[in-house]
């Protein structure tokens, strides 16, 4: 699977398991140029 689309797949069980209201993604994955060992940036609204 496609990491981006792995990440779709996981938003959208953090949004329903803890009623997030808005998820944004940002840093290196966003722009394409994460590497083996990248974490992904998360800002979460409650």
């Amino acid at each position: 699977m496609h990491a981006a689309a792995y990440i779709e797949l996981l938003l959208e069980e953090l949004r329903q398991k803890y009623k997030v209201k808005r998820i944004g993604v940002f840093g290196s994955f966003v722009r394409g140029e994460q590497k083996k060992k990248s974490d992904i940036d998360l800002l979460v609204e409650f």
